[in-house]
């Protein structure tokens, strides 16, 4: 049995599989990342196994920044927390909450620091963003983006991304 696998939990035959390994004599601690009504389930079963898990759920993180905040400290430290493993961990922030006073400052610097960021193949060492974990979070993704031009105007957020079959992917993200 390989020490370290991946299903998604979203897939009615993954969700079985799932319980079938929880249950299984050969493993001794579950983990899980994803839903709250999932994650209640399997840990429920690995519960009353007597075996370890650790259940990373819900996600949506918010992150405030006041009007006295350090700005330029801010778009450093959240930049990083925001696209790590492009986004797609649970503390990862989701809402930014930012003082009228400095919004501009803070939308400024945090473009200015995500604009720098090597976007490309996960394995290569001077990417800072790989590819997102499931095909089906690119609408999503596509989705955000086209409510931040069409809400704020935020012109800078444009991507050159084309969903349709065969097409290369993101070049450029800002």
């Amino acid at each position: 049995m390989p020490e370290r696998f991946q299903l998604d939990a979203e897939a009615v035959r993954d969700v079985a599989r799932l319980v079938y390994l929880i249950a299984h004599e050969a493993i001794r601690k579950a983990s899980f990342t994803g839903s709250v009504a999932v994650g209640k389930q399997l840990a429920a079963l690995a519960g009353s196994l007597m075996k370890r898990c650790t259940m990373e759920l819900g996600g949506h993180a918010p992150v405030i920044v006041c009007d006295d905040a350090d700005i330029d400290f801010a778009a450093k430290l959240l930049v990083p927390f925001k696209f790590r493993n492009a986004g797609q961990v649970c503390i990862s922030p989701t809402r930014f909450y930012v003082q009228e006073g400095a919004y501009e400052r803070f939308v400024a610097a945090f473009v200015q620091r995500t604009a720098a960021l090597k976007v490309g193949d996960g394995l290569a060492p001077e990417t800072k963003m790989g590819p997102l974990a499931q095909q089906r979070r690119v609408p999503a993704v596509l989705f955000a983006g086209k409510y931040l031009i069409e809400r704020d105007k935020l012109e800078m957020f444009k991507s050159n991304y084309d969903p349709r079959p065969g097409r290369k992917p993101i070049r450029r993200l800002l």
